[in-house]
């Protein structure tokens, strides 16, 4: 496969060599997203000013895991991109993907809300967009996997509850809990929330898996759907006699 588009005659070695000494000193904490893309594009695209691309992609994808999710088709379409940068970034956004489920897999299982909620915390940190996860979990509440579904603007994200049913159909999940974060708000569930929780939950019911909670994660506040009682009907295998100050277990 050649190189990407060139682009440009100019050597930006200099520029080049300045933004990978400062990631071996610092790593990537200081870095604005199109930084980070800016880095990696350098191995796809070797002579030319990377710069650019990197605005658009952001641009956008909005996020620099938006980035890396992106579709193939999606990245090639974006000015600068060719072949060899769109399958490096898919390829180093599968890694990611790949590594995160070596790690949940050597992790405990997820019983109730509580364990749920200090699983999701850690992945909301920092987050400034809406961003919509899926775990799934053998009928043992060992987790199998967890993937971002979607990822939105400032305020809104949409559910990708076709992707979800894929997702559960091929980890061959018993259960499923699903997360999303109000980077600019409270940890409540609005209406919209509710009403996409009993939908995703009565799609995965068809198929023979529990959603077992819904979990939302603000800068400040975490709130779990299956906590409370008058959400106890959402979610099949929660005991629907709790109070709402008990915290549910999950008897997959």
């Amino acid at each position: 496969m050649k190189d990407d588009k060139k682009g440009g005659e100019v050597d930006h070695n200099g520029h080049r060599q300045r933004l990978i000494s400062r990631f071996l000193s610092e790593g990537l904490k200081s870095f604005e997203p199109h930084n980070v893309i800016e880095l990696i594009l350098f191995f796809a695209i070797p002579r030319a000013d990377t710069n650019d691309t990197a605005h658009r992609l952001i641009t956008r994808f909005k996020t620099v895991s938006g980035v890396l999710n992106a579709d193939y088709k999606a990245l090639t379409s974006i000015e600068g991109v060719g072949k060899k940068s769109a399958l490096l970034l898919r390829v180093i956004g599968q890694l990611i993907s790949y590594t995160s489920n070596e790690q949940i897999n050597s992790k405990a299982p997820i019983l109730n809300s509580e364990d749920a909620i200090e699983f999701f915390k850690p992945k909301f940190a920092g987050v400034k967009v809406e961003q919509f996860y899926l775990l799934t979990m053998n009928k043992n509440g060992s987790i199998i996997s967890c993937v971002m579904v979607s990822e939105g603007g400032f305020t809104y994200t949409d559910a990708n509850i076709r992707k979800i049913i894929e997702e559960a159909i091929y980890d061959s999940a018993s259960a499923a809990i699903i997360a999303h974060n109000h980077p600019h708000g409270v940890a409540v569930p609005s209406a919209s929330d509710v009403d996409t929780t009993r939908q995703i939950s009565e799609m995965l019911a068809k198929i023979d898996v529990n959603l077992t909670d819904h979990i939302i994660i603000s800068q400040e506040d975490s709130f779990a759907m299956a906590r409370i009682a008058k959400f106890s009907g959402i979610f099949s295998i929660c005991n629907t006699k709790r109070v709402a100050s008990e915290q549910p277990q999950y008897n997959i």
